[in-house]
C-alpha cells in the first residue's frame, strides 16, 4: 500500500514546519520525508532558552549590573547544572529501550530537511540543508551545510543502531570563514574584543554508547 501525507503544517511558538511523508510496503517499509521550515527555534522547542547570554553581560560601559535574585538556598549564585555525562546516563535507558523496537528492522527511509532560519544555543543560523538515509539500522548523514557566524558550517556522520546498548556514532564537521568575533559576541561577549579573526578547520568525534563508562573507553576525536 502507498500512503501519502501531502503536506501537513504546524506552528509551535515561534517555529513553523511543513512535512510531506510518503510510505509504501509492509514487510519492508520505504519512507520518504521532506521537511521545510522558515523559522526553527530549537532553544525554545528544547527548553534551552537559558543558554542565551544574559543581557546584563552586554551592559553599557560604566553601567552597574542589577542585583541578582537569591535562589532557594539564599545564595545569588546560579543553581548548579547537571554535567553532560550525568544527563546522558539518565537518557541512556530511554534511548536503549526505543532502539529495541522491531519496526526499525523493517524501515528504509530518506529524509531531506531545508530551513531558512534556525536558532540554536543562542546563535542564529541560516539556509540549512540536511540529508539523511536510514537502512539496516544505520543512519547516514550526507554533508549538508548551514550558514552561521558570518561563515559556513558543514557536517557528516553516521549512527550504528544494531546494538541498542552500544549505539555507535561517528561525526565530522568543517568550519569555513567563521567570524570568531561574531561567535564570541554570541557565546562569550566579554571576550569578543580579545578574540578576533576568521576560523577555518575540521574536527571529528566518534564512539559508542551514552553511558559514562562506555564513553570513557570509546570516545575519540581530532
Amino acid at each position: 500500500p502507498l500512503v501519502t501525507i501531502d503536506p501537513f503544517s504546524m506552528k509551535i511558538a515561534s517555529s513553523d514546519m511543513t512535512v510531506k511523508v510518503t510510505t509504501k510496503g509492509l514487510d519492508v517499509i520505504n519512507a520518504q520525508v521532506l521537511v521545510g521550515s522558515n523559522r526553527l527555534n530549537l532553544d525554545e522547542l528544547l527548553g534551552l532558552e537559558a543558554l542565551k547570554i544574559d543581557p546584563l553581560a552586554k551592559k553599557k560601559p560604566g553601567e552597574a549590573p542589577a542585583p541578582k535574585a537569591a535562589n532557594s538556598s539564599g545564595s545569588s549564585a546560579p543553581p548548579p547544572e547537571a554535567p553532560l555525562d550525568a544527563t546522558l546516563n539518565e537518557l541512556a535507558p530511554t534511548v536503549e529501550e526505543a532502539l529495541k523496537n522491531p519496526m526499525l528492522d523493517k524501515l528504509v527511509a530518506s529524509v531531506k530537511v531545508n530551513f531558512k532560519s534556525v536558532q540554536a544555543l543562542g546563535a542564529e543560523f541560516t539556509n540549512g540543508t540536511f540529508d539523511m538515509q536510514y537502512a539496516k539500522r544505520t543512519v547516514t548523514i550526507a554533508r549538508p551545510g548551514i550558514g552561521g557566524y558570518g561563515g559556513h558550517v558543514d557536517f557528516s556522520g553516521s549512527l550504528a543502531l544494531q546494538d541498542p546498548k552500544a549505539m555507535g556514532f561517528d561525526f565530522k564537521a568543517g568550519l569555513s570563514a567563521v567570524n570568531v568575533g561574531k561567535m564570541m559576541e554570541t557565546h562569550a561577549p566579554n571576550w569578543k574584543e580579545a578574540l578576533t579573526g576568521t576560523m577555518n578547520g575540521n574536527f571529528a568525534v566518534s564512539g559508542h554508547g551514552l553511558r559514562t563508562q562506555q564513553l570513557e573507553q570509546s570516545l575519540a576525536g581530532g
